[in-house]
Formats: structure tokens, sequence, C-alpha cells
């Protein structure tokens, strides 16, 4: 008798065990397969010719994760996972480096939808720019929910702008 209680709790067991290791196994595959990982292709240029190239960072949560250096006008691209938050940061030799922040939060309903693109464009401020507002982001891109695709907030970027403006007209 007592043999058959051990044989039966030995059983019991197991069986947890295999229903343990079924469970574990199913929610992660599901997870990978219905909700992507990586949400947008940003691709960057800026508009030099020849000399220095141009070095861009991807900070992922304040830890520098990837570099390219750029040389004459080619551009970069990353792709970015949703549900963060990524600064580029973009500097050569003899300019100010520019940040750019993105938030990659997308509704649920939108993460079967493929692959999203923003592409942009910027320019760099030479050393001689004396502005305060040249050490925040020059551009917020998230993600627009009537549009239903990544854009820029245009309020904040000519905000921005315009005080950098005034100070250098104002020194």
């Amino acid at each position: 008798m007592p043999q058959l209680k051990l044989k039966y709790l030995v059983s019991c067991i197991l069986f947890v065990l295999f229903f343990q290791e079924i469970t574990a196994q199913v929610y992660p595959i599901k997870e990978s397969i219905t909700k992507p990982a990586t949400c947008l292709e940003l691709n960057g240029k800026t508009p030099f010719k020849k000399g220095e190239p141009y070095k861009v960072e991807l900070i992922y949560y304040n830890t520098t994760i990837d570099t390219v250096v750029v040389e004459n006008r080619k551009g970069f691209v990353f792709n970015l996972n949703k549900n963060a938050f990524y600064t580029i940061k973009i500097s050569r030799e003899g300019y100010l480096p520019k940040l750019v922040s993105i938030d990659t939060h997308i509704p649920d309903s939108r993460y079967n939808k493929g692959l999203y693109k923003f592409e942009f464009s910027t320019d760099l401020f030479d050393n001689s720019v004396k502005s305060e507002a040249t050490e925040f982001p020059i551009a917020i891109i998230a993600y627009n929910k009537k549009a239903r695709e990544f854009n820029y907030n245009e309020r904040y970027t000519s905000n921005i702008k315009a005080e950098i403006k005034a100070d250098i007209t104002n020194p």
C-alpha cells in the first residue's frame, strides 16, 4: 500500500511539472508572433556634402546602443522596437550636437499593421550659436492616432526653432 501512494505521488509531481512546461512555452511563442518587436524604421540624413563625417548615436534610455559614422550625403537607418523611448544624437566637429526624441508607443490594435517608416533631414548649428534651447531635442517623433502614422510634433519644433533664432538675433 505505501508503494502505491509513492507511485501516485510521483505521478502527480510529474504531471504538474509536465503541465508547467507546456504552459510556460505557449505564451512567449504567441507573444512574438502576434506582436513583433520592431515597429519603426527611422531614416535620416543631413545636407553635408564633403568634409568631416558626422556621427549618429542611437540612445535607448540614456545608453548608447548603436553608433553610425556617415560620410558625404549618405543617410542612416535605425529599426526601433515598439513601446520604448529613443534619442538620436547627431554630431559633427565644429557644430553643436542635435537631438531628436522618438516615442515608439503604439496602440495594441496597430501591432500587426506592418513596419512604420519615418524619414527626416536636419542640419546642425555651428558652435557660434549660444542658446540653451540647443540642449533640448529639436523634434519629438511619436505615433499620431488620427493620422495612423508616426509624425513629429510641429508646435514643439517651431517653438524650439523660434527660441534658437531669437537667441541668434539677440545675443
